[in-house]
């Protein structure tokens, strides 16, 4: 579990890193139309951050996902045919 939270840290400080310089002094302070221009939308690094947050995780809730859709499954599956197929 500290290893998973150790990655998941440094991919968020990773993430916030790469924004800082992308956005560089454009982002900070006044704001007008053309500094603007170059700047990378707020959504954008959300979409980013929400993939690589999934990215990171998949490993390790994967196997958890699946086992509780399996299960899911199964106790629907063995409901019908215990009533007699009705």
């Amino acid at each position: 579990m500290y290893q998973a939270n150790l990655l998941l840290f440094k991919a968020f400080s990773s993430l916030l890193v790469v924004r800082e310089r992308l956005s560089g002094p454009a982002g900070r302070g006044h704001r007008d139309a053309e500094s603007d221009r170059g700047d990378i939308p707020g959504w954008v690094m959300i979409a980013i951050m929400s993939a690589a947050v999934v990215v990171v995780l998949i490993p390790f809730v994967g196997p958890v996902i699946a086992k509780a859709f399996s299960n899911a499954v199964d106790s629907v599956t063995n409901t019908n045919s215990g009533n007699g197929g009705q």
